[in-house]
């Protein structure tokens, strides 16, 4: 296998471990094209030719891919339209619709080309870098966010390898400090693979509780890194769990509706699902909400929403959205409002996607409404609650108050958890995993992992 890895910042570990399966491997610093130029052309004749005729031709290949994004409708094109609009979207801290971003892509014609132009640029050159020098894999920090979902469109239309890798999670010993999955087409490394299910299904209750205890205590005694705690200058005295208790009626179910960072690259996440973004899924969820009057509903942001900032006109609008229809809102970008508190009044849970439709049954019991994304297809299987039309979503909105989880789910969610924050359980010694594994996924495409 022949590897290009692309990286703003190339990362030494990171190196050290793609050597292992490419010896010649090639690295592209998406900063410095111009220095690489340079470079290449100064120490090695060979590249001369080469750079002189990416130059030529690079204006005649951007127009014709702009012409085509206008002219063409296929997954690539769409992909490389998502992977531009979030980006602009999340540095104006605004939000469009699916039947508003067409006309927001005009009101920022001007940045859409500008962005569209370098991420065209960029493909053009990797384009012809990976047909002169036989790469079939690209090996990226992420495979979502600009410019590297549209890096990600190109090799999968392509039928090429993709890698990517996160530090190792979890608080057991016996880990990689990095771990990788390259595999062909689009894929989520928290996604276990039928191989490591098959691992978890072989422990007993008693050993699978076990390591529930643990994650759940790090939920519990809040270390877990990546949830944002709040300030406690911003702190709203009052707003604990009693406080929401005593706004509810108590003859009554209550679910909580989880918000999600809404710039947080939902377009690419949402694909196979009838919402472009997480703003079409909040008002489709209220307007289903809002004919269920058998449920306390109580609408929540996502802690981390602090990171991912709103202008204010649009924070306002997503508030009288949920307020103006008679629903509880919790800002827990201001308030502790974590799993443990969420765990005490809640009956159901509903969210897009994400990790929560493990956590909660895993942890808590509890049952998850959630919609088949792209990463959710990983992880439905094992579960009855994931609607895959809008159709489906709308009755189980509609029979909130019946639903129930099943022993087996809760399995499958602990399993499924376990997977994601220790991923080489089964593995006594880090020396054991310093190499990459073949493993086949279920169309029979190879996988190569180092857990």
């Amino acid at each position: 296998m022949r590897i290009l890895y692309i990286d703003v910042y190339p990362d030494k570990k990171v190196i050290n471990y793609l050597k292992k399966i490419d010896k010649k491997l090639d690295i592209l610093i998406i900063k410095s094209l111009l220095k690489y130029f340079k470079i290449n052309f100064n120490k090695n004749k060979k590249y001369r030719y080469f750079l002189i005729l990416l130059a030529a031709k690079a204006p005649f290949y951007i127009f014709s891919q702009l012409l085509k994004s206008i002219l063409e409708k296929n997954n690539y094109r769409t992909n490389i339209r998502n992977c531009i609009l979030d980006q602009i979207e999340r540095e104006n801290g605004e939000l469009s619709t699916k039947y508003t971003s067409k006309k927001y892509i005009r009101k920022n014609i001007i940045k859409y080309l500008y962005k569209s132009i370098k991420l065209y640029s960029l493909i053009y050159f990797i384009k012809i870098y990976i047909n002169h020098e036989n790469i079939n894999a690209a090996v990226l920090p992420q495979l979502d966010g600009y410019p590297y979902g549209g890096v990600s469109a190109y090799f999968i239309s392509r039928d090429l390898y993709l890698g990517s890798w996160i530090n190792a999670p979890g608080t057991w010993d016996g880990r990689p400090p990095l771990l990788f999955t390259i595999r062909k087409g689009y894929h989520n490394i928290h996604c276990p693979m039928k191989n490591d299910l098959y691992k978890l299904q072989k422990l007993s209750d008693k050993e699978l509780d076990k390591k529930i205890y643990e994650i759940k205590s790090n939920y519990l005694n809040e270390r877990i890194d990546w949830i944002n705690l709040p300030n406690n200058e911003y702190s709203i005295k009052n707003q604990e769990v009693d406080h929401y208790k005593s706004l509810i009626d108590p003859t009554k179910k209550t679910a909580f509706v989880l918000l999600h960072h809404f710039t947080d690259q939902s377009r690419p996440r949402l694909t196979n699902t009838w919402f472009e973004n997480y703003l079409d899924w909040l008002i489709e969820t209220i307007s289903f909400c809002k004919l269920n009057t058998n449920i306390n509903w109580i609408f929540k942001n996502h802690p981390n929403s602090v990171l991912y900032p709103l202008k204010e006109y649009q924070n306002k609008f997503i508030y009288n959205l949920i307020k103006d229809n008679k629903f509880i809102f919790i800002d827990s970008t201001k308030i502790k409002f974590l799993q443990k508190e969420v765990s005490q009044i809640a009956s159901i849970i509903v969210t897009c996607g994400g990790t929560c439709k493990l956590e909660y049954p895993a942890l808590f019991g509890l049952p998850v409404i959630s919609c088949i994304g792209r990463d959710s297809q990983y992880l439905y299987e094992g579960l009855s609650l994931v609607a895959k039309s809008q159709n489906e979503y709308k009755e189980l909105i509609m029979q909130a108050q019946n639903l129930s989880i099943t022993n087996e789910e809760i399995r499958y969610c602990k399993e499924s958890l376990v997977y994601y924050h220790n991923k080489n359980f089964s593995q006594s010694s880090n020396n054991e995993r310093l190499v990459f594994s073949k493993y086949y996924d279920p169309e029979n495409r190879l996988v190569l992992r180092n857990f």
